[in-house]
């Protein structure tokens, strides 16, 4: 706890003195629900111990349970997972909703926009932190010099964009915190770790652990949030800033799952096949470019390890990514499609059609063969 409250102090998101910055946190009202797991031993005395009094922790999931009785799925990616807990919050009228995985080491977020609550995926989740910390870092009350950040390929190349804006260098490693971990290791007593993130709902802001870390990712989103609302502003706001400051990034990630040995297999023919015959056009994008990342020549970094992985460079900074799972009979298919920010009121139609265009890109090159 006391390695957790300095590296907050640290930081001092809220820009003020800490008895200023002690009345906008207590005005930030939190419903919070550990999805049946350990976080529920961890996180309100987090955030209380910061300051953040109004905190309340949804009592049909607050019990650790493995059976998980309340959900299909303990999982905050998913929708169904958290409905409960929006349901309570707009009850409450609550401004936050943060919900952690059983292990407390992911976190899902869902925020109070005038009357609407809005989840939060793992990039926006990401590049809200991003741009809170790296925008922080003139104002540390220790300096960090030769500050970086970690994220993994699958990642958003919005958080890139944020730390181009601001300068720091961000590495790129392979999916897993390990990856990041073993970059806060090799770097240390040459360059600083500031954050790492994982678009699969995995943030790890500053060195305390060498994981993911969803309890302290807890109370930086609570210190960014209750900023916000001092401002009379939502995270949401706080989003579309960052949209406008550095371009639109929409992600989407298509999986198709195929079980059992015929469907290992035809995983197995479709990677191959794209190796052997890259496409040069993608559901009418142009293809510019292709990276195999078991091509130790074709790699972009030497200290990048040999992944089962292809890239596909399109058109507009666009990007398609494919890989098998690593713990799942799936197929995962990440797209990345950057447009510049068309303002407040046309952003809603701008993304559903980059959603539409990624969608037909991700199910035009998943073409399963028959084995």
């Amino acid at each position: 706890w006391d390695d957790m409250e300095v590296l907050f102090r640290d930081w001092n998101l809220h820009g003020r003195p800490n008895a200023a910055a002690a009345v906008v946190a207590s005005a930030l009202k939190t419903l919070y629900t550990p999805l049946h797991g350990a976080g529920f031993t961890l996180v309100p005395t987090l955030l209380r111990r910061l300051g953040y009094e109004g905190v309340s922790v949804l009592a049909a999931q607050s019990q650790p349970d493995g059976n998980f009785p309340s959900v299909s799925t303990p999982n905050p990616e998913e929708k169904e997972a958290v409905a409960m807990a929006v349901a309570e919050a707009q009850r409450q009228q609550a401004d936050l909703v943060l919900a952690n995985d059983p292990d407390a080491d992911r976190l899902g977020v869902i925020v109070r926009h005038k009357s609407e609550y809005i989840r939060l995926d793992g990039n926006q989740i990401g590049a809200l932190l991003t741009d809170a910390l790296l925008r922080q870092l003139p104002y540390r009350r220790t300096p960090l010099a030769h500050p970086f950040i970690v994220k993994t390929i699958v990642t958003s190349p919005l958080i890139a964009r944020i730390a181009q804006h601001y300068g720091v260098t961000c590495y790129e490693v392979p999916t897993g915190f390990k990856y990041i971990a073993q970059y806060i290791r090799e770097k240390k007593n040459q360059e600083n770790f500031v954050l790492g993130v994982e678009e699969s709902y995995g943030y790890l802001a500053g060195d305390v652990v060498r994981d993911k870390d969803g309890v302290a990712a807890c109370g930086w989103i609570a210190a960014l949030a209750s900023r916000a609302k001092h401002f009379g502003r939502s995270l949401w706001d706080q989003l579309l800033d960052i949209y406008a400051q550095v371009g639109v990034v929409q992600d989407n990630l298509y999986s198709l799952t195929l079980e059992g040995h015929k469907g290992k297999k035809q995983i197995q023919q479709l990677m191959h096949r794209l190796r052997q015959n890259p496409p040069k056009r993608i559901a009418g994008e142009d293809v510019l470019a292709t990276t195999d990342y078991l091509n130790t020549e074709q790699k972009p970094q030497n200290a990048f390890p040999q992944v089962d992985m292809l890239a596909f460079s399109l058109p507009n900074k666009g990007r398609l990514l494919i890989r098998p799972s690593g713990t799942e009979p799936k197929i995962k298919c990440y797209c990345s499609l950057q447009i510049p920010f068309p303002g407040k009121k046309q952003l809603a139609h701008a993304q559903q059609q980059l959603v539409m265009q990624a969608q037909q890109i991700q199910q035009s090159i998943l073409q399963v063969p028959h084995p």
